[in-house]
């Protein structure tokens, strides 16, 4: 028996279940500003040029809007979880769907290498080919926002390198590249996904800037 007027010895899931600091939480709001910050600036230099001003892509505005709507509210929701899971991402599907003057078949695969957290977002590595023989090699941030016990939005952004092959000219082998997805969580811990990506670099590297939109439907894997 524990003496009257001694306190109890805290458990495990009682220290782990306690309250951040006043420090801890304001480093969490600190790094969620930050991130919605860096990600509105680069929003900003997308679509305030004089290019996407007179010359608009419906395609690339909506993902790019509503990603930024999706990365903003999971940014500034939640706490970042402590550690991410590896997993792997594989898409399939068509490039250049919005303008259709090279349209290809497609596919994707993600690399997703768990750990901590960076600005909120889990870093990944991916690749993308199409048959045309364009390759795009990238690298960024991805942000999870739930939308209820089965689904799940994503946004993610980053940039890479692009090789044409037979395939469209992008105006530059600098790319930034924008994903929106919705996904639904399967019983064996895997995600059904259907994602929209726009490709381009907004006439910052050259002065001419087609880009190139992509719908696809994929999984996310988990590989731990």
């Amino acid at each position: 028996m524990r003496p009257r007027g001694s306190r109890p010895c805290p458990r495990d899931a009682d220290i782990l279940a306690a309250p951040a600091t006043h420090t801890g939480r304001r480093a969490i709001r600190t790094s969620q500003r930050c991130t919605l910050v860096a990600f509105l600036v680069l929003l900003g230099g997308l679509v305030a040029t004089p290019a996407r001003a007179f010359n608009p892509d419906p395609f690339a505005a909506a993902v790019i809007l509503t990603e930024a709507w999706v990365t903003g509210k999971a940014a500034l929701s939640r706490a970042p979880d402590a550690t991410l899971p590896r997993r792997l991402q594989v898409a399939a599907g068509w490039f250049d769907v919005a303008q259709r003057r090279n349209v290809a078949a497609m596919g994707t695969a993600q690399y997703f290498p768990g750990g901590h957290p960076f600005l909120q977002g889990a870093p990944y590595g991916g690749v993308m080919v199409t048959t045309d023989g364009s390759r795009f090699g990238f690298g960024g941030l991805q942000y999870r926002l739930h939308l209820g016990r089965h689904w799940d939005a994503t946004s993610g952004f980053g940039v890479g390198a692009y090789g044409r092959g037979a395939g469209k000219q992008l105006g530059s082998w600098l790319e930034a590249t924008f994903c929106l997805a919705l996904s639904r969580r399967l019983p064996d811990g895997m995600r059904l996904r259907l994602e929209a990506r726009h490709i381009s670099h907004d006439d910052v590297i050259t002065h001419y800037d087609p880009g190139s939109d992509i719908l696809a439907v994929g999984l996310s894997i988990p590989l731990q």
